[in-house]
Order: C-alpha cells, then structure tokens, then sequence
C-alpha cells in the first residue's frame, strides 16, 4: 500500500481482509479528492492479489457519505469516474 489517502484509512485486518474508513470532517461531504482517492483506493484494490474483503465504514458515526460538497463542484473532474467504470468493466474482479 504506497498512496498517499487523507481521506481514507486502511487498516489491514489480516491478509485478504482490509477495513477501509472514510473521514472528510466535519460531515463526511465527498467532494473531488474524495474522487480523486477513491479512483486510488481502486488501483489499490486491483493491485492486491490476496485480497479477497473490503469493508467500507466511516469514523463518523452519523454519517457515510453525508452528499457531494457542491461548493466545490467547479473543480470536478468528471472523466475520472468514467476511467472508474471503464476500470472495473475490464478488472480480474469483474
């Protein structure tokens, strides 16, 4: 694991298990670098022959993903989420 995640945390249960936390204080907005570490956390993913489990959670307890940050919605990239599907419709997974 060498990617440099503000937003997210993985905590390597054991092999073939990681626990991943989201964290965009103070309401867990995703916003475009949630974007942009999410697509990371896919090649993380993908690059791991042994995993076999990933748990999604968050440390706020009363949010997930609370909505996208739409203060920032000027800065989106939206081909990234595209280069995500296109990734996944080809990945060993899927």
């Amino acid at each position: 694991m060498t990617a440099s995640l503000t937003q997210f945390t993985i905590t390597e249960v054991s092999t073939g298990y990681w626990r991943v936390t989201f964290s965009n204080p103070p309401i867990n907005f995703a916003d475009p670098d949630t974007i942009i570490e999410l697509q990371q956390l896919v090649g993380l993913i993908e690059s791991e022959d042994t995993l076999q489990v990933v748990v999604l959670d968050s440390a706020n307890p009363d949010f997930f993903i609370n909505r996208y940050d739409v203060s920032r919605v000027a800065e989106t990239l939206w081909r990234p989420g595209r280069l995500v599907c296109q990734r996944s419709s080809t990945s060993r997974h899927g």
